[in-house]
């Protein structure tokens, strides 16, 4: 029975040099069960710029990170490191994942915490799984692969999106259809 960690950064932007995460949140499957739960809104520090893009799509969320009683984002990666060493897993999930670990890492490195062989897992990437997908002529060539998009071929519920615990939840059903796809 294999454990997938799943995880999901909701960020002000899309440089993790210039901007920062603003919610972090992952979960852990054992299978198709959702066994632990780790969710965290980062106060914004000011560090770099909110990018009007990410204002769009979020702006209440950004508004309430903006709040003196949430988490500082040094704090939020300890209780993160926390979350993932007393819950090993097999597999590391994420819809684009290569963003989530590029904000990570700049943020274990603000926080002077080493990220190197900190996530040791096998990657598993819907995003990737999709572009493979397409070029198998397993999905349309003209379709879009975003998480929303996705999940819409799939029909998975995205309601929600651009919330980490939402886009995780859908990150992890749009992982466990493309697998029963390419089973087959």
């Amino acid at each position: 029975m294999s454990k997938f960690l799943v995880i999901d950064t909701e960020t002000t932007g899309l440089d993790p040099t210039s901007n920062q995460i603003i919610q972090l949140g992952a979960i852990v499957y054992n299978d198709k069960d959702e066994k632990e739960s780790f969710s965290l809104s980062v106060t914004y520090n000011g560090h770099g710029t909110i990018e009007p893009a990410a204002f769009s799509k979020n702006k209440t969320g950004i508004a309430g990170y903006m709040a003196s009683e949430l988490f500082n984002e040094s704090v939020a990666i300890y209780k993160f490191c926390d979350f993932v060493l007393k819950n090993p897993c097999d597999y590391l999930v994420g819809f684009n994942v290569q963003f989530d670990l590029a904000f990570l890492r700049a943020a274990f490195e603000r926080a002077k915490v080493n990220f190197v062989n900190f996530l040791p897992y096998k990657v598993i990437d819907p995003f990737v799984t999709a572009q493979m997908l397409i070029l198998t002529g397993t999905l349309p060539s003209t379709m879009k692969t975003n998480l929303s998009a996705l999940c819409k071929h799939y029909d998975i519920n995205s309601d929600g999106a651009h919330e980490a615990m939402a886009d995780i939840r859908m990150t992890y059903s749009l992982m466990t259809r493309m697998m029963q796809q390419l089973s087959k």
